[in-house]
């Protein structure tokens, strides 16, 4: 008996040796496969370029050992990320480190390579002695040869390396097409003249395939993107044509274009009237034919002469050169620029704009516009006055990105059968200056070269190429891990490694958001989840069964242990029918088949959650789009994590009809669906609101509010605030088929924000139905009609995750907004369709007996029209330089409103039972206070999980 059990213990450590012997060599592999495509400091694109590689390319670095200190962190930056793109590569790429200082051979080939030695003091025994030292890498491909000649910082580095293994190893690169019409060199200082764009066309050709083109001939797709720049000749209809025709295939553009050419040799403007700008005005694309002219501005050197008599080169400021001190800080395309200098640049009128724009910078709050036809740009008329004081007139735009919907400017010509007559994926940059890019320019102001650079990678889709050229090692590396790793041993490493990868499981490889985690790590005590699932679940359910089951498990493994879960996957007990009954989770009936019979079977789809004495549910998990969502709200719920502050104003507080003799409270709906994952609470702007006031929904004022009612709103928004504005210009009464212009103060306050609601209500051949009682013979009878003042939203900004994942969104009585008086960044969120039309007062005509028997798409044909939008960046205050309001702050950038022109959006009745509107309100609120990951979770669908 002994014998055997013997016998079985021997063959159990047998078992448990090979299956930990597995479990290792497994480890082992995931270490080692880790190690060859760890990926994890590499950018996007560098991997890319990484695998595709055919051949072996060899990096050499020439480095000196005796670099001065401050060079140190240089070359163990550099050694770390070679061995990064070594490992990568998996085998294609290996590096090496040389120092050619008492090697002559070494001198020779870094010679070759056009490597050549800098002079530089080193510390030497506390003494400064100049040495030759060496900071170069080079690239031998085949037999090819491409260098770094000097390695002067990590910025950037990791562009430069990946851009020359590209150009080495000669993948293909995208094509940039570029046109102009101005060939002539030009000066560039000191006697030197130059083809007027050389530095822009030399470096967008390190990374693209540069082809001029004069547009006589169509421009295929595969162009990536397009520049244009200096058009002052009328264009023929054929390169027009085949202009438009590239953007109607979706076609990217970048236009640096003079609205006013200007000569500040003979003090000369006028404004350059080519057809170009026709075209451009039919896309909804204006620069003024003005010159803006900022007190933030370059300098020219005037001859002076001085005392003795003598002429000299005086400094003077010239206020038609801006150098941009305000950008849009959310945009990768200008974040991280250097100085951006403006020569001779209009400003962009917004009021034209057809679909989205977005700037992307401003001339300062000291700005002024000069027009024609007589152009004040002489020098002498500002030399000797205090800019400042001159030129007030406030910021104005100075470049900017438009993209969405472009309608052909040859749509409905007979002449051109056959041209595309739209597009909704097209975009164009857009400066109003030339002088941004030619060479005296760029030549001095390298965030001038930058934004061009920036442009096209943007346009041509390498966002990841932005990012590199301003990577900082600061912000990606950390040197004290680098260090860690280049001097431990393999043996530390493998251990580092083995605990990395029991840890990926529960933190780094997470399918869950960045807000679930939060939440996780947040919890005090043990909370546990139990899932009541029927084992005889329909086989459509099967899914939503495995998605649940694997989410659990994210959260358990996740929470370090203050989560567990139980999946209970049988009810047929009756403990625990009454044990789901308590936690408020009783069972749906449902047909099933079976055996190709069908069968009426109760079934549990509920999840019930413990923490502490406390007990939540969800009852039953119809589906897994947006479980994520629901699970962290009911655990943040559960375990009294705070909750964010959203402050509700309304002074409309009637209740409405909902039919069959039902009424409710206004905002019932919204507000209950907000207080689910906020704390609520409602104020009258009577008191000041402090900035620990995440955000403020307002809705439906309809009457004056007192002066301290408008300061406190004015005051929690130059603190940063952030608001929602449900906010009718006119107020509707469809049963009565009356409207009238809301003439509130508030209004008043908007407008000196540059938020502007047109007095009008708009039309839309999209819309909702009423229903409308008729007669016929003896019988009334209900009759569905189609109501053009309840418009459906069919176009959004689809780029903005605010609107992005929402379902259908239903206007009720909504205005337009206009973006004329637009002082910030606007950016739209949903419009009116094509089809479209408006009512303006002083009488209304909105009854729907005009519409019954109409075409609407015929007599409603206007174009789209801004239905909702958001402003955020500078704001100045409606009380600035009120000396009743000595204290008041007079200016932020941190704000941000949301502005949707219609109360009835959100109030019960309306808007309420849409669920699209519930959704846009909630992920606004969300947008706002920053909990992106939210909006994110309520759509999450299985299809986001790998099973």
């Amino acid at each position: 008996m002994n014998r055997k059990i013997s016998l079985i213990v021997v063959f159990l450590v047998i078992i448990v040796i090979v299956l930990f012997s597995d479990t290792l060599s497994l480890k082992k592999k995931k270490i080692s496969q880790e190690k060859e495509k760890p990926g994890a400091f590499l950018s996007p694109h560098t991997c890319l370029v990484i695998d595709n590689l055919e051949n072996l390319l060899v990096i050499k670095a020439y480095f000196s050992k005796s670099l001065p200190s401050e060079f140190a962190d240089t070359q163990r930056f550099m050694q770390y990320l070679f061995e990064e793109y070594q490992a990568y590569s998996g085998g294609n790429l290996c590096y090496e480190f040389v120092d050619p200082i008492d090697d002559d051979a070494l001198k020779e080939e870094a010679q070759k390579a056009q490597i050549k030695p800098m002079t530089m003091p080193v510390n030497v025994q506390d003494q400064l002695v100049l040495r030759e030292v060496y900071m170069g890498l080079a690239f031998l491909y085949q037999d090819k040869m491409e260098s770094i000649p000097f390695v002067q910082n990590t910025q950037g580095l990791e562009y430069d390396i990946t851009k020359t293994i590209k150009k080495i190893s000669a993948q293909s690169m995208k094509k940039l097409a570029f046109f102009s019409t101005d060939n002539e060199e030009g000066p560039i200082g000191r006697g030197q003249t130059s083809s007027p764009y050389q530095t822009v066309r030399q470096v967008v050709s390190e990374s693209y395939e540069l082809n001029d083109i004069d547009l006589t001939e169509p421009l295929t797709i595969d162009t990536d993107a397009l520049m244009i720049t200096s058009i002052a000749d009328t264009l023929t209809e054929t390169q027009l044509y085949n202009l438009d025709q590239y953007i109607m295939q979706g076609g990217k553009v970048i236009l640096f274009q003079d609205r006013v050419t200007a000569d500040i040799q003979n003090a000369a403007a006028e404004v350059n009237n080519t057809n170009l700008f026709d075209l451009l005005e039919h896309y909804g694309i204006v620069a003024k034919k003005n010159l803006v002219a900022d007190a933030e501005c370059g300098q020219i050197q005037i001859m002076r002469r001085q005392e003795g008599g003598g002429m000299v080169n005086t400094p003077v400021k010239y206020p038609y050169l801006p150098i941009i001190t305000v950008r849009n800080e959310n945009n990768p395309l200008v974040k991280n620029l250097d100085t951006i200098q403006m020569v001779f640049v209009s400003e962009i009128d917004t009021s034209f704009v057809k679909n989205t724009f977005e700037p992307l910078f401003y001339s300062s709050a000291n700005s002024r516009q000069t027009y024609g036809p007589q152009f004040d740009i002489d020098y002498n008329n500002y030399m000797k006055k205090d800019l400042r004081q001159e030129l007030n007139e406030g910021r104005k735009i100075l470049g900017g990105i438009y993209s969405g919907t472009f309608m052909s400017y040859f749509a409905n010509n007979p002449y051109y059968p056959d041209a595309l007559l739209t597009t909704s994926e097209a975009c164009i940059i857009f400066v109003p200056s030339r002088n941004f890019i030619r060479e005296a320019t760029v030549t001095s102001m390298e965030g001038n070269k930058d934004f061009a650079i920036n442009a096209v990678n943007y346009l041509a889709g390498d966002e990841d190429l932005i990012k590199l050229r301003s990577k900082d090692a600061a912000d990606e590396y950390n040197f004290s891990v680098i260090n860690t790793q280049l001097e431990n041993n393999f043996s530390d490493t493998l251990s580092l490694n083995k605990k990395n990868i029991s840890q990926k499981k529960e933190k780094s490889d997470t399918f869950l958001s960045p807000y679930t985690c939060l939440v996780l790590d947040n919890l005090d005590n043990l909370l546990e989840i139990k899932a009541y699932f029927s084992n005889s679940l329909p086989g459509e359910l099967f899914d939503t069964e495995c998605f649940t089951l694997d989410i659990l498990e994210e959260y358990q493994a996740y929470s370090e242990g203050n989560l567990r879960y139980e999946f209970v996957c049988t009810i047929d007990e009756e403990a625990l029918k009454e044990e789901a009954h308590k936690a408020q989770i009783d069972p749906i009936t449902l047909r099933i088949n079976k055996q190709d019979q069908l069968l009426i079977r109760d079934i549990y789809m509920g999840l019930a959650f413990f923490y502490q004495d406390k007990v939540e549910s969800i009852p039953i998990v119809q589906n897994t789009r947006g479980l994520e969502y629901d699970i962290t709200n009911t655990i943040k719920k559960i375990s009294a994590q705070s909750m964010k502050k959203l402050a509700f104003f309304s002074i409309y507080n009637e209740e409405v009809s909902l039919g069959n003799g039902q009424t409710s409270i206004p905002y019932q709906t919204v507000r209950q669906i907000v207080s689910e994952s906020y704390e609520l609470r409602d104020i009258d702007l009577t008191e000041p609101l402090t900035i620990d006031t995440d955000a403020l929904m307002i809705t439906s004022i309809t009457d004056n509010l007192t002066e301290t009612q408008l300061y406190n709103l004015d005051q929690y928004i130059m603190q940063g605030g952030k608001v929602i504005l449900f906010q009718d210009r006119v107020i509707a009464d469809i049963q009565n088929a009356a409207a009238e212009v809301n003439e509130t103060n508030l209004f008043d306050l908007l407008e000196h924000y540059g938020i502007v609601a047109k007095k009008n209500l708009v039309a839309d051949a999209e819309c909702g139905q009423i229903q409308v009682t008729r007669q016929q013979g003896f019988y009334r009878f209900n009759t569905p009609v189609k109501y053009p003042y309840f418009p459906v939203i069919t176009e959004r900004n689809e780029k903005n995750p605010l609107v992005k994942n929402l379902d259908m969104i239903q206007m009720v009585f909504v205005s337009e907004i206009d973006t004329s008086y637009v002082k910030n960044t606007f950016e739209p969120l949903f419009y009116s369709s094509a089809h479209s039309g408006q009512a303006s007062g002083p009488t209304f005509n909105i009854n729907y007996n005009e519409y019954m028997e109409k075409d609407l798409q015929q007599e409603l044909k206007e174009g789209k029209k801004i239905l909702s939008g958001m402003y955020y960046g500078i704001f100045t205050s409606y009380f600035a330089n009120d000396p009743a309001y000595p204290d008041a702050i007079s200016e932020t950038s941190d704000a941000c409103i949301i502005f949707v022109p219609s109360g009835s959006f959100i109030r019960e009745g309306a808007g309420a039972g849409i669920a699209g509107n519930m959704d846009f309100a909630v992920n606004a609120v969300d947008y706002l206070v920053g909990n992106i990951d939210f909006i994110y979770l309520r759509s999450k669908n299985a299809a986001d999980y790998n099973f």
